[in-house]
C-alpha cells in the first residue's frame, strides 16, 4: 500500500485538543466533498481497548507513579487511523494473559495527536505507529515491542521487563563485549526486541549492525531460535547500511542467515524477524554473489509463505509475510517485477481475504495487508478501487484518500490526484494527522500543479499553520517539515515568482520559530525551514 511507504510502518484515540477545521480549497482546485462514515463502519476506532485499566494522568504523572510504586511504565503510541494500531487492539490487548500481566505495568496510552504528543515521541525515539515501550520511572527505556510476532510472546516480553529492569540497550553493550556469554534471560531479551523501530543514520545502523552480530555470538548456550533472530537483526541493519555505503556483510553472518532460511518451518515461525531483510538484505548480497543470493531467497519466499498459512499469525500478519516475499523478490528481478509462482500465489490470497473478510476488529488490519501486497505486485488499478471503497465506509476517511492520491499520480491522472490528496487534507482531524495529510497534498502540488502560485501560497499557509499547535514540530512532524523544506527548494529553483511563494511560507513558519525558545530541540529545524 502506498500508506506504506508514507509511513506505516508501522501502527485508539482521545479527541485531540487543538484540532483546526477543514482548510479551505485552494484556488484553482475544486475541493471534492469529504465522504461522510456510512453504517458499514465495522470498528469503533476512537475506543481504548477494554480490559486494560489505562492511567489517565498524562505521561509524566505515569513516570512519578513509576518511581513512587516501582511498576515499570506501559507507553502505547497509536493514532485512530492506523490499521495495525486497530490489530495490536483486537489481537494483543485483548488476550485475558496480556491484560493480567499488564496489572503489574502502569499502561499509558498516548495519542499521536494529543498536545505534547510529538514531543513525547522524540523524547523515547519512538515514530511509527503503533509502539509499544516499557520505561522505568526515570524515563529510561526497558524495552519495546513490536508487531507482527507469534501472539504467546507478547505476554513473555512484558515478563521479561519485570525480571530485568535494565535498558534493553546496557544488555545489548553487555553481550557485544569480546569474550562475553550472555545468560538465557539476556539473550531472550535481545532477541525479542523491537530493534528496527528506531530511526537510525547509517552510521549508527552499521554499529548496531555489529554489535548484533556480536551478541549472537555471545548466546551460544541458548536455542538456535534466538542466535539467529540476532542474526537477522545484525544482517538487517548493516545491508540497510550497505545501501548507503557501508561495509559488506560478514560470510559467517551470511551463513548463518542462509542455515536458517533452508529449515522453512523454523524460518516462518521467525517471519516477523525475517521481514526486516526483504528491502536491502537480498539486492546486498547479491551485488557480491548472485548464486548465492538466488538459493537464499528461493529459502526465503518458501518461508515467507509457510508463514502465511499458520496460525501463529494473525491474518493481517499473514499477508504482510506475502508482502516482504514479493519485496524480496522484486530485488533480484531485472524487470523489477516479483517471480510469476510468487505473484500468483499472492493474488490468489488477496482473492480470500476480501472474500472472506474475518473478524470486524481486524478489518482495517486484514485489507491493510491486503493493500500492501497489491503494492508488491504494483497492481495500482485495484488497489485504487479498494482503498475507494474503503474511504467510504472508515471513521479515518483520509488514510484512504490521501493513498487515493498517490495511486491516481502513479497511473498518471495528476488532476485526479490532486483532488483525492484535497479531500484527504480536508478530512484530516487532529494537529499532527492533518499536518501529515496537508505536508503530502502541498509536496503533492508542488509536483503537479508547480505553476499554481496561488494554490500552492493559499494551501501551504492553511498546512503550515497546523504547526502553531503546541509542541508540534517534533518527530514525525519535524520530519515532514525537513521532507517540505527540500521540495520547495527543489521547486522553487531560480524562478522569481516561485521564490515569492517560497518567500511567503517560510515567512508564517518563522512566526511559528518566534514562539520557541533558541534551546527548544525543535528550533534547529524550524529555523531552518524559515530562513530556507
Amino acid at each position: 500500500m502506498k500508506a506504506l511507504a508514507r509511513d506505516a510502518i508501522v501502527l485508539l484515540a482521545l479527541a485531540a485538543a487543538g484540532c483546526s477545521g477543514p482548510a479551505s480549497p485552494p484556488v484553482g482546485h475544486a475541493m471534492p466533498s469529504a465522504p461522510k462514515p456510512q453504517a458499514a463502519e465495522t470498528t469503533n476506532d476512537h475506543a481504548l481497548p477494554g480490559g486494560i485499566d489505562w492511567f489517565t494522568g498524562g505521561v509524566e504523572a505515569a513516570l512519578a507513579e513509576s518511581t513512587r510504586s516501582g511498576k515499570p511504565v506501559m507507553l502505547y503510541w497509536g493514532a485512530v487511523w492506523c490499521p495495525p494500531c486497530h490489530q495490536l487492539k483486537a489481537t494483543v490487548f485483548s488476550r485475558t494473559d496480556f491484560q493480567q500481566k499488564l496489572k503489574h505495568f502502569i499502561p499509558v496510552y498516548l495519542d499521536g495527536d494529543e498536545p505534547g504528543a510529538q514531543k513525547w515521541g522524540e523524547t523515547f525515539g519512538v515514530s511509527g505507529y503503533p509502539s509499544v515501550v516499557i520505561l522505568n520511572g526515570d524515563r529510561s527505556e526497558i524495552l519495546r515491542i513490536a508487531g507482527g510476532m507469534d501472539l504467546g510472546q507478547y505476554t513473555t516480553m512484558l515478563d521479561a521487563a519485570l525480571e530485568d529492569r535494565r535498558p534493553a540497550e546496557a544488555v545489548l553493550d553487555k553481550l557485544a563485549r569480546r569474550g562475553t556469554n550472555g545468560t538465557a534471560d539476556e539473550c531472550h531479551r535481545v532477541a525479542w526486541q523491537a530493534w528496527g523501530l528506531e530511526d537510525l543514520e547509517p552510521a549508527a545502523l552499521a554499529r548496531r549492525g555489529a554489535r548484533l552480530a556480536a551478541a549472537a555470538q555471545a548466546c551460544t548456550h541458548r536455542p538456535v531460535d534466538e542466535r539467529t533472530r540476532l542474526a537477522v537483526f545484525a544482517a538487517a541493519d548493516l545491508a540497510r547500511g550497505m545501501a548507503t555505503g557501508g561495509d559488506a556483510l560478514p560470510p559467517a553472518l551470511v551463513a548463518r542467515i542462509g542455515t536458517l532460511l533452508s529449515d522453512h518451518a523454523a524460518a516462518a515461525a521467525q517471519m516477523d524477524a525475517l521481514r526486516s531483510l526483504a528491502a536491502d538484505y537480498f539486492g546486498a548480497l547479491g551485488a557480491r554473489d548472485a548464486a548465492q543470493a538466488r538459493v537464499q531467497l528461493d529459502h526465503y519466499i518458501a518461508a515467507m509463505r509457510q508463514a502465511a498459512e499458520s496460525k501463529a499469525f494473525v491474518r493481517g500478519d499473514q499477508l504482510n509475510a506475502i508482502y516482504s516475499a514479493l519485496v524480496a523478490s522484486r530485488s533480484l528481478a531485472k524487470d523489477g517485477r516479483p517471480e510469476r509462482q510468487l505473484a500468483d500465489f499472492a493474488r490468489a490470497r488477496v482473492s480470500q481475504a476480501l472474500a472472506e473478510p474475518g473478524p470486524a476488529a481486524e478489518h482495517s488490519s486484514i485489507i491493510n495487508g491486503v493493500l500492501n501486497v497489491l503494492d508488491g505486485l504494483r497492481d495500482d488499478a485495484q488497489a485504487f478501487e479498494i482503498n475507494r471503497r474503503e474511504a467510504e465506509r472508515s471513521s479515518s476517511p483520509y488514510y484512504y484518500l490521501g493513498t487515493l492520491g498517490d495511486l491516481a499520480e502513479s497511473m498518471g491522472r495528476g488532476t485526479e490526484a490532486l483532488q483525492w490528496q484535497a479531500k484527504a487534507y480536508a478530512s484530516a482531524r487532529g494537529a499532527a494527522t492533518r499536518f501529515q495529510w496537508g505536508s503530502d497534498y502541498l509536496r503533492a502540488m508542488l509536483r503537479l500543479a508547480p505553476n499554481d502560485l496561488q494554490g500552492i501560497r493559499e494551501t501551504g499557509l492553511a498546512v503550515l499553520g497546523e504547526l502553531d499547535a503546541p509542541d508540534a514540530i517534533y518527530r514525525r512532524s519535524r520530519t515532514r517539515l525537513s521532507k517540505l523544506d527540500a521540495a520547495l527548494r527543489d521547486w522553487a529553483g531560480m524562478d522569481d515568482a516561485r521564490r515569492g511563494v517560497a518567500a511567503a511560507l517560510r515567512e508564517r513558519v518563522s512566526r511559528t520559530c518566534s514562539k520557541l525558545a533558541a534551546a527548544d530541540p525543535a528550533s534547529a529545524t524550524c529555523r531552518a525551514f524559515a530562513g530556507g
